[in-house]
């Protein structure tokens, strides 16, 4: 995506580095970021698997260490240029961005440095967003190869033509695995997201699209797309 465009950011949301080594997240990123300097996103999660997924994947003792010790190895390889196990060396890293939905993460995120994603689509308590992110701002320790004290908001949506398509996606995509899910037409899933805007502060969103398709996927993004240009 990054080779094929000239200016937009470009990135992962959420990697989730209880089952991917930070060493290897970082030299794929190290590499990105050099290639098109300035325009790479890395977002990291704490997420899980299931225990027969760990049996599988077992990786020796680095397979128990915390999301914590996890974080602090990989941040620790993208920031220091001389890293001898990552390569390119002497790279400006990517930013970095936490995604999480709890105080833990935005804990972390003030602590490293790195920005911050309320992940409102997997929040037990999506109402206490402001608190969360307020608390980020506050706390936020600048570190000389961080980045800024930023803030995003990731939504899932199911957004098509009516709302009455909208919720017949909903129903034949069965459960899904989020606790929070707008959907909707476009002016609806638009106005919910403009709503929360307001109502924390955050002008940049992340859209996850649960329609149960590809096609449908990339009709409610141009739909929702579409319904913001038109405000």
């Amino acid at each position: 995506v990054a080779g094929l465009t000239r200016t937009i950011r470009v990135g992962a949301a959420g990697i989730l580095l209880g089952i991917h080594s930070p060493l290897k997240v970082a030299k794929d990123f190290k590499l990105l970021s050099s290639i098109y300097p300035g325009r790479i996103d890395l977002g990291i999660a704490r997420g899980g698997i299931e225990e027969e997924q760990r049996v599988l994947m077992q990786a020796g003792d680095n397979q128990r260490n915390t999301f914590e010790e996890r974080t602090a190895d990989l941040l620790g390889r993208l920031r220091r240029g001389d890293d001898e196990f990552t390569s390119p060396q002497f790279v400006w890293p990517p930013e970095v961005w936490m995604l999480g939905s709890g105080r833990r993460s935005a804990t972390l995120a003030s602590l490293h440095g790195t920005s911050f994603c309320f992940a409102h689509f997997l929040a037990q308590h999506p109402d206490d967003a402001n608190e969360i992110l307020s608390r980020y701002k506050a706390d936020f320790k600048t570190h000389p190869v961080g980045n800024p004290c930023a803030t995003a908001i990731a939504v899932a949506v199911i957004c098509a033509r009516t709302d009455i398509l909208a919720k017949e996606q909903q129903h034949a995509n069965g459960p899904v695995a989020v606790r929070n899910l707008f959907v909707g037409s476009p002016k609806r899933c638009r106005d919910q997201i403009l709503e929360m805007s307001e109502a924390t502060g955050v002008k940049d969103f992340i859209i996850l699209e649960l329609s149960n398709s590809t096609r449908l996927r990339y009709t409610g993004l141009r739909l929702l797309s579409n319904a913001f240009r038109s405000k």
